[in-house]
């Protein structure tokens, strides 16, 4: 639905602005978005960040088997 796209197009251009782009070297950051809204909405997400020069490394919509795996390894090297 192109209200559907441009409503989400401008909440995540906001989101840039707002958080990510306040960073001074924010273009030289590989971002990863975590949760069912970045996964469900990714090709949207990825448009307003290459928009912005931004480049996302990651969408993961389920963080936890990425979780369980940092605190094994934490736990491995501790």
């Amino acid at each position: 639905d192109p209200f559907i796209h441009k409503l989400v197009y401008q909440s995540f251009d906001e989101l840039f602005d707002n958080c990510i782009c306040q960073y001074k070297n924010y273009r030289e950051l590989e971002l990863g978005f975590v949760g069912s809204i970045a996964h469900y909405f990714e090709d949207t997400l990825r448009e307003v960040a290459a928009k912005k020069g931004l480049k996302i490394s990651i969408v993961d919509p389920t963080p936890s088997d990425a979780l369980l795996e940092y605190h094994i390894q934490k736990e491995l090297h501790a």
